[in-house]
Order: C-alpha cells, then structure tokens, then sequence
C-alpha cells in the first residue's frame, strides 16, 4: 500500500471542513482520491491484523484509524453512502470499498467528512417538495422523479445519465437526488448544464444554414425578419462572446444563428429580431457601413450625401 504524502494531506484538510459540497467532496467530476493512511503506527494491534489480507487498507475514520476490508465492510444504508462504497459496521460510517476511489452521493447530496455519511443538499430557497441542485444553483422538483418536463435535446447537446432536457430551463436537470453526477467526461459544459458533443453545442433544431458573405462585406444583407420567439438563451447554444439570435427560415419555422453583436452588421449592439440591436445595413443613403463596439458607423455615402457624425446620410 503507497500513499503519497500530498494526497494524504489533500485528506486530512478535508477533515477541516466536515462538510464539502455537491454530490461528493467537489464540484469536479470523476476525481479520485485517495482515501487510505500512510501513517497507521497508532493503530491498535486487532486492527493492524485486520488490515493484513490483499485489497485492505487504513483509513481515518472519524479521527480513528481503522482497517477497510472485505471482513470490515458490507452494505450500506439506502441513500446513506457515495456509490459503490460499503458500510463500515464497526464505526457506524461510510467507506470506499478501494483505496483510490471517486466520492459520488448524487446530485441531491453532499458528504459530510466528519460523520463520513452523505446527507442531503438544503437551500432556504427550496420548498417542501424540492431538492437543492448546488452544481445548477437551483431547486429541482420532487415530481420530476415520474413526471420531468421533458423535450428533446437540441442537436448536437445531450444530458447526462439520468439526466432529461428541462424544455423550461432548457438546460439538463438531474431527475432525482440520488442521480449521479455528469458521465459525458470533457463534453460537460459546466456554464450550460448540458454535454456537447466534441464542445460543439449547435447547431439548433432548425438552425438555418449560414449565407456566405459577399465580396464587400460592407453590404452583407440578409432576408432577415423580426420573429415572436425572442430571445433564445446564449449560454446554452454560443460561446461566451457571441449572442444567439432568432431568425426566421424558408419555411416559416424559427431557427437561431450566434452572432458576435459588437461587429454585426444586422443586430449591431443585440438581435434585431428582440429589438435590441439595429441594421447598419438599412441606413438610408449609405454606401459603406459598419458595426463598431456594438454601435452603427457610417464610412461613406451615395453622391449628393455626407456623413453626418458617423451615424446617419444627410443630402448636402
């Protein structure tokens, strides 16, 4: 048995703070730590033989040494320990059945180090018939267990085991407390709640094909038209500095493209489809135009125009 000193000190401060959050000791995702002693000389003698057999170790249980071991452990309350671990009969705690192990009570809970027991997540902000979600920072409903919201992931985004796409939230909600934490590996997006395939969150379910632009971009216009879906939220389809936008489609249904709305040329400063952003392109007598820091600039304009104060044309 080998146990760095690093990694028994990374387990000893745990001990510090008896309770540490989200499902497990963090909110990261798949960690293994290594819960076994390298120091185990103030073990008593009947424990040290406990611990003599293969695939048994020492561990501080509740600031005593003990011995975890296939004669020491057995099964665990329900929805008293992380996954996959046992129950430690003679201290009345939970163990990890292997020295390195992940520490996963579910989304709904969190371990306590101190009693080494999972317990469930309590919020002020939940009501009687809701559960805290610290890793989403919001409360999810005991009913989602039979009857979750449930709609289609958009393509390209997929939730993770036990998990459903919230046609609401329009994010990934886990379905009950006891729901493990995210399986995708490096597809979770922390900031979105959802698991992208390659990190590639898009396109939507009806994400219109992009038209290429021009040779002058100054003049790039689209048929784009105002739509009544409004706003679609960026942080679930976009990256951190662009904008998701309604569109509409040939056939009449909505799409959304990301838009970079601080050089944008049609929802320059928003999306015009919300009434937040402006068309450059629609300036009236203009030439040239552009979308600078959110802002419509006037470069030049047709003959018999001028620009005034970089805004607008006006006749001379």
């Amino acid at each position: 048995m080998f146990v760095s000193t690093a990694v028994t000190a990374i387990v000893a401060a745990l001990a510090v703070a008896p309770e540490v959050s989200a499902g497990g000791l963090s909110l990261a995702i798949g960690v293994n730590t290594n819960w076994g002693l390298s120091n185990f000389n103030a073990a008593p003698p009947a424990v040290k033989a406990q611990c003599r057999g293969a695939g048994s170790f020492f561990m501080d249980l509740a600031g005593q040494t003990g011995c975890v071991s296939p004669q020491t452990v057995s099964t665990p309350p329900a929805n008293t320990c992380p996954f996959s671990w046992g129950w430690h009969g003679g201290r009345g705690c939970c163990v990890p059945k292997k020295e390195v192990s992940v520490c996963d009570c579910g989304e709904g809970y969190g371990f306590n180090r101190g009693s080494l027991k999972c317990r469930p997540n309590v919020s002020p902000s939940c009501g009687g018939n809701q559960w805290y979600h610290q890793r989403s920072g919001s409360c999810c409903d005991n009913g989602w267990q039979w009857n979750p919201p449930k709609g289609n992931c958009p393509v390209g985004i997929y939730c993770p085991s036990g998990w459903f796409w919230h046609t609401g939230l329009l994010q990934c909600r886990p379905t009950f407390p006891r729901c493990g934490e995210p399986d995708c590996g490096p597809d979770w997006i922390p900031g979105r709640s959802c698991c992208c395939r390659g990190g590639n969150c898009g396109p939507g379910p009806s994400q219109k094909t992009q038209p290429k632009p021009p040779t002058n971009p100054w003049r790039w216009k689209k048929d784009q038209q105002p739509i009544a879906e409004g706003e679609v939220d960026s942080s679930i389809y976009c990256p951190n500095d662009m904008t998701a936008c309604t569109v509409p489609t040939e056939s009449g249904a909505w799409a959304w493209e990301c838009l970079d709305t601080q050089t944008e040329l049609e929802s320059c400063g928003g999306c015009l489809s919300t009434g937040a952003g402006k068309d450059c392109t629609s300036i009236a007598h203009a030439v040239s135009v552009g979308c600078e820091q959110g802002a419509c600039v006037v470069h030049s304009c047709k003959t018999g125009f001028a620009a005034v104060n970089g805004t607008s044309c006006e006749r001379v």
